[in-house]
């Protein structure tokens, strides 16, 4: 747990000193009158863990006072700590204006803003109370966190640099400071910190974390080696989290089925063994290993408990092509459309689908909307141009191939295709070219 998440319980416990500093001093009122005697009451409800009645004591108190701060404070933390930022936030906005140098009340008003999605907000409370309060760690990490919601840039490297001077040491916190950064994209300012992390006392669990971290940027900059050698020494540090495990694995059958480690996704279905990506490379290994029917069972078994993953129909459609079902392969594709019509997959295999129903001018939509969505998409550029030459579009299909082979330049069949087409087009020394590289590429092979 990183020093911002430590500091939760004493940001409500310094809450209820404001409140009862509040309390203290006043003249005594009758019980049924008094606001301060049901704050009183909603602090005993808080230390017996009975919120609905604090809730509830603390709203009749505001009802009596509508300027009562204990109340808005208490109940705005409350309600914050509840996960209803939403909630929470009219109730600190009035504390705020009663007290604005309060500093307590003004670090849980920005967390309620940055929770609320309001971004710009927050940026500005906690601007201000860290003008106040310079060497305020929690501060200046949710700064950074709402700087980054917002693309300041400068502001975030600015403020993380500060917070390696104010807490050189803290692994924790660091570590939790990547997790601020990771979510919101900034890779560059992410890497940063974790060299920074990487170099301080960690537990294993955390460390495995930052691992895991650094291989999903790896990941996303398709620096796939790397991105696997990060996520396989995050399992050495710890073996517990599912999502470890499926990274490894997705990413290794991505590279290609055949270099999925068995014996890794063979421990990790032991653990869990109703894991929607760990059933869906096992159903892959066991398609490339020809065991259709057990890759049947494998896909139907992700279908069943996990029925609104458009992965598992992707499956069932694959292999219904494999077992040349062409209307239940088309069923199943449909499906996967339904739950996901952004996913470039779902269109590629609906176009081999759709091309072998002599359907070819919605499969033509279908390979361009894969192109389309993911424009590394090899396999699809190559079925497109294939699909784009059977029906004498000469030029886009010439277009698509040199996609392809641009994305994929040692895939011998992308040539031969390319070949055959500037033939079509009455290019023929340029057809001899391309012809030249599929035999050297085929005999390689």
């Amino acid at each position: 747990m990183g020093d911002v998440e430590r500091r939760a319980p004493a940001i409500a416990a310094m809450a209820i000193l404001a409140v009862f500093s509040t309390l203290h001093g006043l003249p005594a009122q009758q019980p049924d009158q008094s606001p301060q005697k049901w704050v009183e009451d909603a602090l005993r409800y808080v230390q017996r863990q009975e919120p609905k009645k604090a809730i509830a004591a603390l709203e009749t108190a505001i009802r009596i006072d509508a300027q009562n701060f204990a109340a808005h404070t208490l109940l705005g933390q409350i309600l914050l700590d509840a996960g209803q930022a939403g909630e929470a936030l009219p109730h600190l906005e009035t504390a705020a204006r009663l007290r604005p140098n309060d500093s307590p009340t003004s670090f849980s008003l920005g967390v309620a803003q940055l929770d609320s999605g309001r971004n710009a907000e927050a940026f500005d409370t906690f601007s201000k109370l860290a003008a106040r309060e310079p060497n305020e760690i929690a501060t200046k990490a949710y700064l950074t966190r709402a700087a980054l919601r917002l693309k300041k840039t400068a502001v975030a490297r600015t403020t993380l640099a500060a917070l390696r001077r104010l807490a050189p040491d803290d692994g924790l916190l660091h570590a939790q400071l990547v997790e601020y950064c990771f979510p919101e994209q900034a890779d560059e300012i992410t890497r940063e910190q974790i060299e920074f992390t990487l170099g301080l006392q960690l537990p294993g669990p955390q460390r495995a974390r930052i691992y895991y971290v650094l291989g999903t940027l790896d990941q996303h900059s398709r620096q796939s080696l790397r991105a696997m050698d990060e996520f396989a020494r995050a399992l050495q540090l710890d073996g517990s989290r599912e999502e470890y495990f499926a990274a490894l694995v997705t990413l290794q059958g991505s590279t290609g089925v055949e270099k999925v480690d068995r014996e890794i996704l063979t421990q990790a279905l032991k653990r869990f063994p109703d894991s929607r990506d760990l059933l869906i490379a096992r159903a892959l290994v066991e398609m490339h290993a020809g065991q259709i029917t057990e890759s049947f069972q494998t896909a139907k078994r992700v279908v069943e408990k996990h029925p609104q993953v458009a992965e598992g129909y992707v499956l069932l459609g694959r292999l219904e092509l494999t077992n040349l079902a062409y209307d239940r392969a088309l069923a199943a594709l449909r499906r996967a459309l339904e739950l996901r019509a952004t996913d470039p997959t779902v269109h590629y295999y609906l176009g081999i689908c759709l091309r072998r129903l002599a359907n070819d001018a919605e499969a033509v939509d279908h390979f361009a909307r894969a192109v389309a969505l993911d424009p590394a998409y090899a396999d699809a550029w190559l079925e497109y141009g294939r699909l784009l030459r059977d029906l004498g579009r000469y030029e886009k299909a010439a277009d698509a191939f040199r996609t392809a082979i641009r994305l994929s330049p040692k895939q011998a069949i992308a040539y031969n295709l390319m070949s055959q087409t500037l033939r079509k087009m009455g290019r023929p020394e340029e057809a001899v070219q391309y012809l030249a590289r599929f035999k050297e590429l085929s005999q390689k092979e």
